[in-house]
């Protein structure tokens, strides 16, 4: 009897699953989910979050960015003045970030900006040497 009431139940559950209109739970919580569309999510001002990360100089974050999704830099990620991460961080003087950047991803160097800036000219233009060698021995 024990076993029948068991059985019971159970078919009951499989008919309350089987009309109920809510989806199942998340396999994980939320918080725990992987949050990478928010990775391409524009700012007011059409920055990505790797963009903010550059203009505030923050070389920490701009590498935990790129460490966890490399596949940033390597599409065509820009702020709304065709910028990639590169050309804010030659922009703003960090020779370090932009040394960190174009080893993860040297063909950012051929993006243009609206203006028709490629960051290699940026580079020159802070008298990075050593990154402007190593661009010039990349390609």
């Amino acid at each position: 009897m024990a076993e029948e009431m068991s059985s019971d139940s159970d078919s009951d559950d499989e008919e309350e699953d089987a009309g109920s209109t809510e989806p199942p739970p998340p396999e994980q919580p939320a918080a725990e989910q992987p949050a990478t569309e928010l990775l391409q999510v524009q700012n007011l001002n059409g920055d990505l979050p790797i963009h903010v990360a550059a203009k505030s100089c923050q070389l920490d974050a701009v590498k935990k960015l790129v460490l966890g999704d490399i596949s940033m830099l390597e599409r065509e990620n820009h702020d709304d003045y065709k910028n990639t991460a590169l050309h804010i961080a030659l922009e703003n003087q960090q020779e370090e970030m932009a040394k960190f950047l174009f080893r993860k991803c040297p063909k950012t160097f051929y993006q243009l900006n609206k203006q028709g800036i490629s960051p290699l000219y940026l580079a020159i233009k802070a008298e990075f040497w050593e990154l402007v060698r190593d661009i010039r021995h990349a390609f």
